[in-house]
């Protein structure tokens, strides 16, 4: 067993409170939002919330729950989020496998051409104007379809294929017989769940998240996502704020600041949720992805 020295122990303890610090920097945020959505009402008007909830009350949660808008952009956010993570995983991964092998002709003037769009972009008025000719405005196909390709992740997917598949078991593949298809989906999927898991997340907390997008392609008020709806909340309780301060009654003016303040924390922690929750069980997929090509061999 090795004896750590001093300088080591040193460093490891440094180490240690500096991720203790940043853990907790990462997690105030999060508590606090929690608080204040279950925080009573004077707790709120008097800003005396600093970590945990003072009083309790759970009104705002009830009322957002039981909202119809509410249920629509959630289950609308759901279907967008797996739509969108089946796409994003069958184009990466489909031209992450294509890029890593080395029968491919070509291979180094596809990888080429792809880069390019890493470095430049049409901007947003030439994607809008082609996603009105391809008739996919006010879809849900242009929330999905135009950023179902990452060229950073396709290369996370190549370099986890190249690094993790053996080329002789595909060789192999080849001799007797099998397709790429079916070497794809029956020898190079299967081995790979780590950069599926990994890949997965990306694309579900990228659309999950994502407001804009909706915010520029969808007309209909019926098919916005949860975040949207979010958005759209936030800024009508300010608006609202804002113009009746100077007519309202005091005591109505604080009842409309409390109710708006704790719906709006209950908002963000019931947006951010469903991520919350999947998180735990992809967590240990990262060390493995964090480590990709770092080993060679």
């Amino acid at each position: 067993m090795k004896i750590k020295s001093t300088e080591d122990r040193v460093v490891e303890a440094i180490a240690i409170i500096l991720v203790t610090v940043f853990a907790a920097c990462c997690l105030y945020p999060i508590i606090y939002c929690v608080s204040m959505s279950l925080s009573g009402n004077d707790a709120i008007v008097k800003a005396s919330v600093k970590l945990l909830p003072r009083g309790f009350n759970i009104d705002s949660y009830k009322r957002v729950i039981t909202n119809p808008d509410f249920y629509t952009s959630f289950i609308n956010s759901v279907i967008y989020t797996a739509l969108g993570t089946f796409l994003s995983l069958a184009a990466n991964l489909s031209l992450g496998y294509v890029l890593a092998r080395r029968s491919f002709v070509f291979k180094k003037p596809l990888t080429v051409f792809i880069l390019i769009p890493m470095m430049f972009g049409g901007g947003l008025i030439p994607t809008f104007l082609l996603i009105k000719a391809l008739h996919m405005y006010n879809t849900v196909w242009a929330l999905v379809v135009p950023g179902a390709v990452s060229i950073w992740n396709a290369i996370l997917a190549r370099t986890f294929f190249n690094s993790t598949i053996p080329n002789e078991i595909v060789e192999s593949a080849v001799v007797d017989g099998a397709s790429d298809f079916q070497i794809f989906l029956r020898i190079v999927l299967p081995l790979s769940t780590t950069i599926i898991a990994i890949l997965a997340l990306y694309a579900a907390v990228g659309i999950w998240n994502d407001y804009f997008t909706a915010l520029i392609y969808l007309q209909d008020k019926a098919m916005r996502p949860l975040q949207l709806y979010l958005k759209e909340v936030l800024s009508i309780s300010a608006n609202t704020s804002q113009s009746l301060s100077a007519m309202m009654d005091p005591k109505d003016y604080v009842n409309n600041f409390v109710n708006s303040t704790r719906i709006k924390y209950v908002l963000i922690v019931v947006s951010t949720l469903p991520i919350m929750v999947v998180y735990p069980f992809i967590q240990k997929y990262f060390v493995k992805g964090v480590m990709l090509g770092s080993i060679k061999g």
